[in-house]
């Protein structure tokens, strides 16, 4: 059984803490976290999250953001139901395309493609 608490704390611890996240945005199975200091990220921490708890399925990040896609929307709604983290759901139909860089683009529509794939 997975803890939620545990897995979004370790996300939390991840990312360099909470003071370090700026905004907290999700859509069906992506949880996009705009940071202060992306050198704060510590993969290591996410591919034993990974490894250990199945959370997250991949993760992506460059200068301005991690990217985290989960297996299911259901999982994804965990984590933002923690309260931990404050996040705004986007909706399909109000993605603002300019706000994302090149390379988030690309790792947002793999993981759609990988969704509807699998």
């Amino acid at each position: 059984m997975k803890n939620i608490n545990i897995i979004t704390q370790k996300i939390i611890e991840a990312v360099g803490g909470k003071e370090n996240i700026i905004s907290a945005e999700y859509y069906a199975t992506v949880i996009r976290l705009k940071l202060a200091d992306i050198a704060l990220v510590s993969g290591t921490i996410l591919e034993n999250l990974e490894k250990t708890e199945g959370f997250p399925k991949g993760f992506f990040w460059n200068k301005l953001s991690l990217v985290l896609r989960f297996s299911s929307t259901d999982d994804t709604e965990k984590i933002v139901q923690t309260d931990m983290i404050k996040f705004k759901k986007l909706n399909l139909y109000e993605l603002n395309l300019s706000d994302f860089d090149d390379f988030e683009l690309f790792a947002v529509i793999t993981i759609d493609f990988c969704n509807i794939m699998y």
